[in-house]
């Protein structure tokens, strides 16, 4: 599909699963899971290759962790458009700020669950965060 604003939302999305595995590299086991080895996942490196091939996305990681553990780690595509490079799971992506458009999205959606409220201060939901100028 040659759409850019579903072309972006892919990008987003991939970003989003990467900022995610960022955030949680080193803390979980990368050994199979139960749904690898039960063989839940066997067609979604199609799903994925289809939908890169859709939206004209050169490269991604995706992962999938169950309970704590990696279930799913897998490179597509190629680094770089026009070069040989391929994506594996230890490649790193440029995603600028995206991260805080996830960030703010996800705050947005406890603000409309009645979780948070936006005028509230941080301290009142972490009552040990601080900056460093109060």
């Amino acid at each position: 599909m040659k759409n850019p604003a579903l072309r972006y939302v892919f990008l987003l999305l991939v970003a989003s699963l990467m900022a995610g595995m960022v955030l949680c590299a080193g803390c979980i086991s990368t050994s199979p899971g139960p749904s690898q080895k039960t063989g839940k996942l066997d067609s979604f490196n199609e799903f994925v290759t289809g939908k890169m091939a859709e939206y004209e996305v050169p490269g991604a990681v995706v992962g999938i962790v169950e309970n704590d553990t990696v279930v799913y780690l897998e490179g597509f595509g190629v680094r770089e458009i026009g070069k040989p490079a391929k994506v594996d799971p230890d490649t790193r992506f440029q995603i600028a700020s995206v991260s805080k458009y996830i960030t703010a999205g996800a705050v947005g959606s406890l603000v409309d669950g009645g979780k948070l409220d936006w005028d509230k201060p941080v301290a009142t939901y972490l009552p040990g965060f601080a900056l460093k100028d109060t």
